[in-house]
């Protein structure tokens, strides 16, 4: 079987496919971080207001978009390359973590 061309891609030796899925992320990252605001209507006044999106909001959005990131960008360039089978338990393991993480801080947020 002919190996896939891989290439340096800050530090990383990744297949093609890798870095155009690494280079979406980091621009789904820039977006996250943006300071948008948005428009939210109050059901009981039907008035309408600004709400801020903060910094430490988008920061923890960030550490936890993390994961699934790295572990797609590493899923596709594992497919390319091949053999899988201990990799295809990581990504078991690190996203089952990953929800827990995810409904921990959804529960935080909730009752805070």
């Amino acid at each position: 079987m002919m190996p896939f061309p891989q290439k340096s891609f800050l530090g990383f030796n990744l297949t093609y496919p890798a870095i155009v899925a690494f280079i979406g992320y980091i621009i789904l990252a820039l977006v996250v971080i943006l300071p948008f605001k948005y428009p939210v209507v109050d059901e009981e006044t039907g008035n309408e207001y600004v709400v801020d999106y903060d910094f430490s909001t988008r920061l923890i959005v960030l550490i936890l978009m993390a994961i699934p990131v790295a572990l797609s960008v590493y899923s596709i360039n594992c497919m390319m390359v091949g053999d899988c089978r201990i990799w295809s338990w990581i990504v078991a393991i690190v996203g089952v973590y990953w929800v827990a993480l995810f409904v921990i801080m959804a529960l935080m947020y909730t009752f805070h």
